[in-house]
């Protein structure tokens, strides 16, 4: 790997986002692009991420009871997104 390359990627960071939430009854918008979604918190390294994700869904899945429960559960959703993700930028 070339120097250059290497010090891209150590520009990327990681975004651990949530999908917005719409209308007045604040339903989840899951497949809202992300572009629209919310960061929750950033992180270093996507291995980071992924493990507060998992830890965030460890939490909120025994919880959320009955099945019926996890479509309006916004943080089942999680997901990790590279900061230089084309994506982010979307406006559709």
């Amino acid at each position: 790997m070339k120097p250059r390359h290497a010090a891209a990627l150590a520009l990327v960071g990681w975004y651990l986002m949530t999908p917005p939430l719409i209308g007045p009854n604040y339903a989840i918008k899951e497949d809202a692009p992300f572009s629209q979604w919310v960061i929750a918190q950033t992180f270093d390294t996507a291995s980071d991420c992924e493990r507060e994700k998992a830890a965030q869904k460890a939490k909120i899945l025994p919880s959320a009871g009955t099945r019926g429960a996890l479509p309006y559960c916004r943080d089942c959703f999680l997901e990790c997104i590279a900061t230089d993700d084309p994506r982010l930028k979307e406006t559709k």
